[in-house]
């Protein structure tokens, strides 16, 4: 054989094998997608969140219940399911309704309850003893509710970020995670027909159109299976074949996933992220086709996309057309993968704002501490005489609560009295008891 017959021969061969494709010809476009799904898979970064929190406000509620004037904490039994909030009479409701209604109700009861349970106010405990002197009692209840207002209004902001550090249904980067893996609606991390891609007995029928580019398992599996992937072009680990049902989808998959050879103690980032679609672009493979693009991931002798030898690639040239190209983040996987970008984010800002805010409640949990402390020892506001201080606790408070002590004490001329109420009753002991508005200023 003459070398120039041999030349053209061996050109002929090569340009066959090209033609019809060969081991390894898509090694490039598989690790592509080896890269998107390692970057899915993982774990989040553990982050701690403070423990005590919950606690520290619990305490200083029950503080607070336990430093209200006994007429207030007479209005709550949490031993008594009749004064639970739904069993109370239309009369009880419409008083605490007027307080705050159920929520508000109920959350008293529990502070009350706290209270009794720790001892809050008696010599039983060390940190919250009983306070003899009845002016510091009073004036350290009236800075108990200025601290307890102030941390139940941080609580919101430190629960908010709390949960969404460490709930999954909160911040839904698992749920979006597995999304763009296996298509909307996943509920495992299986590739199915009815979320992955399309439905059918072949390649076409799952792949060949733009509709069926839901998900990155789905996209893969049509980059490196069908009637031609038995020859191996995506990669030399992976055999492929013809996408006929669901049950070869589910051997096909789970091969091709383990040609991947993911890290499953990966710790999933934003940046990770980022990248590998960075990288998924930076791999397409963009012709002229006409007048117009063509955009593919994998390799094609003709430009086209058909599963078959040769033909192994995913079209992409939708989204990148000259005129009028689809938005990017219209294919669902893409944008899916976004999104838990941006989550992951959040949550990284979450937890420095949840230390903030922890930080806030313990500080105000420590100022209530010490105002404890200083009314038992006496010296939280300086000692005055009898009738001032008198004159003070019938001037200053809520006079929403003084108007509960005050209806509790209904058909009762005694307690009423005491009380600092008005009775507006006869001397027979029924009649109405009304707070006393010249003497009590509302906050």
């Amino acid at each position: 054989m003459k070398k120039e017959q041999f030349n053209h021969l061996l050109f002929l061969l090569i340009l066959g094998r090209t033609a019809e494709g060969t081991a390894d010809d898509n090694a490039r476009e598989h690790r592509t997608m080896c890269r998107l799904l390692q970057a899915a898979t993982g774990k989040l970064s553990d982050m701690t969140v403070a423990t005590n929190i919950e606690t520290h406000i619990a305490t200083l509620r029950a503080a607070n219940m336990s430093t209200s004037p006994k007429e207030w904490q007479a209005l709550f039994d949490p031993k008594n399911n009749s004064n639970a909030y739904e069993k109370l009479s239309a009369e009880g409701k419409k008083e605490a309704d007027a307080l705050g209604g159920a929520a508000a109700w109920e959350a008293w009861r529990t502070d009350k309850e706290e209270a009794e349970k720790k001892k809050i106010g008696t010599q039983a405990n060390k940190d919250f003893p009983a306070i003899a002197d009845a002016e510091q009692r009073f004036a350290l209840h009236n800075r108990l509710l200025e601290l307890t207002a102030e941390v139940v209004k941080v609580r919101k902001k430190w629960q908010a970020a709390k949960d969404f550090i460490t709930n999954d249904e909160t911040n839904n980067i698992k749920k979006l995670l597995r999304e763009e893996v296996y298509g909307d609606g996943a509920t495992a991390d299986e590739l199915k027909q009815t979320t992955g891609f399309g439905s059918g007995s072949n390649w076409a029928a799952h792949c060949n159109t733009d509709a069926n580019r839901k998900s990155i398992a789905g996209d893969f599996l049509c980059m490196c299976s069908g009637p031609g992937g038995n020859s191996k072009e995506c990669s030399g680990a992976f055999t492929g074949a013809e996408i006929a049902c669901q049950a070869t989808i589910t051997t096909q998959w789970a091969d091709l996933k383990a040609s991947c050879a993911l890290h499953t103690d990966n710790i999933i980032t934003a940046h990770e992220i980022t990248a590998a679609l960075e990288a998924w672009n930076a791999r397409l493979t963009l012709e002229g086709d006409a007048s117009d693009n063509k955009v593919r991931l994998g390799k094609s002798s003709d430009k086209t996309c058909t599963g078959a030898a040769g033909k192994t690639c995913i079209d992409y040239s939708t989204f990148f057309k000259k005129a009028s190209p689809t938005a990017l983040d219209s294919l669902p996987w893409y944008r899916k993968m976004r999104q838990p970008a941006v989550a992951i984010e959040k949550r990284a800002l979450q937890q420095a704002q949840e230390s903030l805010y922890a930080a806030t409640i313990e500080a105000t949990y420590a100022k209530a501490i010490a105002a404890y402390q200083a009314a038992v020892l006496g010296k939280l506001v300086p000692t005055q005489s009898k009738a001032q201080a008198q004159a003070e606790q019938k001037g200053t408070g809520n006079s929403q609560k003084q108007q509960a002590i005050c209806t509790a004490h209904k058909n009762n001329k005694k307690a009423c009295t005491d009380a600092n109420c008005t009775w507006k009753g006869g001397e027979s002991g029924k009649g109405e008891c009304e707070i006393d508005k010249n003497q009590f200023q509302s906050s």
